[in-house]
């Protein structure tokens, strides 16, 4: 659990957060693998599986891969993102199957990987402080880590 927690972080908040239930149970709450396979996209799934990383808004996906589930039958067939919509007017139902991950629309940070040209003579410092440098006239950040791998 140590690796994956924000797996489950994320699937409990649909519950608390948006009001949702499971897709990965039978409409009677019991657990069923195969419901489970059947019913893709939904994050209230099984949260391992990489195709279920959002919230299901097409109604005619909806009604042909999830309306076994115990989330069909709880919201009398209303999609997730009804449901949302529901409880937060505000937000913007999508019209449109998103196939994500995109890329953010920003420019984050890049990292450089250099490759030492030449075998430091000495052993590795003992002190895990190191100054970071930066190019262009920047200025050092607080918030940034450097990591040794002494594999």
């Amino acid at each position: 659990m140590q690796a994956d927690w924000g797996v489950a972080l994320a699937h409990e908040l649909g519950h608390y957060q948006f009001f949702l239930f499971d897709t990965y149970r039978d409409a009677e709450g019991a657990s069923n693998e195969e419901i489970a396979a059947l019913c893709t996209g939904s994050a209230m799934g099984n949260a391992y599986d990489p195709q279920n990383y959002g919230f299901i808004a097409l109604q005619s996906e909806w009604d042909a891969k999830c309306s076994q589930t115990e989330a069909y039958a709880q919201l009398q067939g209303r999609t997730e993102w009804d449901t949302i919509h529901t409880w937060y007017p505000w937000v913007i139902t999508p019209s449109a199957f998103v196939t994500g991950p995109v890329a953010p629309p920003v420019t984050l940070t890049s990292i450089t990987f250099v490759t030492p040209t030449v075998t430091p003579p000495n052993p590795p410092p003992s002190s895990d402080l190191f100054n970071l440098l930066y190019v262009d006239s920047e200025t050092s950040s607080g918030e940034a880590r450097g990591f040794v791998y002494r594999g």
